[in-house]
C-alpha cells in the first residue's frame, strides 16, 4: 500500500481533515488525513486515537516518513526522508532506527547499508 500525496483545501486555504476506506489483505481500513499541531500532517490508519498501521506524515520542513506505525510511533518497515538530503530505509522499533537499514545520501556516492540500534549505527554494515 502506497499513499499519492494530494492536497483537500477549504476556502481559507487549511487542510481538511478527510476519510476514506481502502480494502486490504486484513479487511478494510479507515484511512484518515489529519493536519497536527506541530504542522505535519499525517495520512493513515489509527487505532484507539494513535498512529497505528500504514501511514504518511509530511513535517514542516519538507521531509517525510512513510511506512509502519504502532503506538503512535515508527515501528516496522519504512521511508524517512532527512533534511540535508539523507534518506534512511529499512526498519524502526519506537521511532528509532532498529534492525537492518540504509543510509543514502543524495547526490554522493555515500552511503551505509547495516544493523541499527536505538538510531545509532551499531552492528555489522557497510560504509562507502
Amino acid at each position: 500500500m502506497k499513499f499519492d500525496q494530494a492536497n483537500e483545501n477549504n476556502q481559507n486555504g487549511t487542510t481538511n481533515s478527510i476519510q476514506t476506506t481502502v480494502n486490504n489483505n486484513t479487511g478494510s481500513s479507515q484511512i484518515y488525513r489529519v493536519n497536527i499541531s506541530d504542522g505535519s500532517i499525517y495520512t493513515g490508519t489509527f487505532k484507539s486515537c494513535l498512529k497505528d498501521g500504514f501511514g504518511r506524515i509530511d513535517f514542516p520542513n519538507g521531509t517525510f516518513y512513510e511506512g509502519q506505525f504502532k503506538n503512535d510511533k515508527m515501528n516496522g518497515k519504512g521511508l524517512l526522508t532527512l533534511e540535508n538530503d539523507y534518506i534512511y530505509e529499512g526498519n524502526f522499533k519506537n521511532g528509532l532506527r532498529h534492525g537492518e537499514g540504509s543510509l543514502k545520501l543524495l547526490n554522493s556516492d555515500y552511503y551505509y547499508i547495516g544493523e541499527w540500534k536505538n538510531g545509532i549505527k551499531e552492528g555489522f554494515g557497510n560504509i562507502n
